[in-house]
């Protein structure tokens, strides 16, 4: 089974050792004043989400490649931040997952509800079978994201991160998240 791959994370800074691959040295992506701004001041230009009705938009038919079509929206809804790509999984084995990260402790992370028709999340029950099964664990149900904005906050800095799950890609049904 393939893990995940890429996700969308909007004006991302972090600082800690990895808790995922065990080094020894922080990865930092140094910020931007455009990053550290308090999102009430961080408005899109457009009255509703053009992200969200882009990715919405791009994910009803034929898709060519959901990086590209959703980077460009957000840099016209937010052209004031700096835009970062970050893959959850990569080639390399390296692992970003702020989801967890925040679960962990780290982080703290707010769904955001945009106004209008479109929704701003989208998420699947899925079911989590249990290591074994002698003891009678049944597993459990949980919930993965597929498109999803969020408010984290993280060391006194708020950002706005979009999770974006784009199938696109050679291979029949490649997983790719950004």
């Amino acid at each position: 089974m393939n893990p995940s791959t890429p996700r969308f994370y909007c004006g991302i800074k972090h600082g800690y050792p990895s808790p995922y691959r065990g080094h020894s040295k922080p990865a930092t992506l140094k910020p931007t004043s455009s990053q550290a701004l308090p999102l009430r001041s961080i408005r899109p230009k457009e009255d509703e989400d053009g992200a969200t009705s882009s990715y919405l938009n791009h994910s009803d038919g034929k898709r060519i490649n959901t990086d590209l079509v959703f980077t460009s929206a957000l840099k016209k809804q937010y052209p004031e931040l700096d835009l970062v790509v970050v893959p959850e999984y990569s080639n390399e084995g390296s692992q970003c997952n702020l989801l967890t990260f925040a679960g962990a402790g780290y982080a703290t992370l707010t769904p955001i509800q945009d106004k209008g028709d479109l929704p701003s999340s989208l998420e699947w029950t899925v079911y989590l079978p249990p290591a074994r099964r002698m003891d009678g664990n049944k597993g459990y149900l949980g919930e993965t994201v597929v498109f999803g904005k969020f408010l984290y906050q993280w060391e006194g800095e708020e950002f706005i991160v979009y999770l974006v799950d784009g199938r696109d890609g050679s291979e029949p049904y490649p997983e790719v998240k950004n």
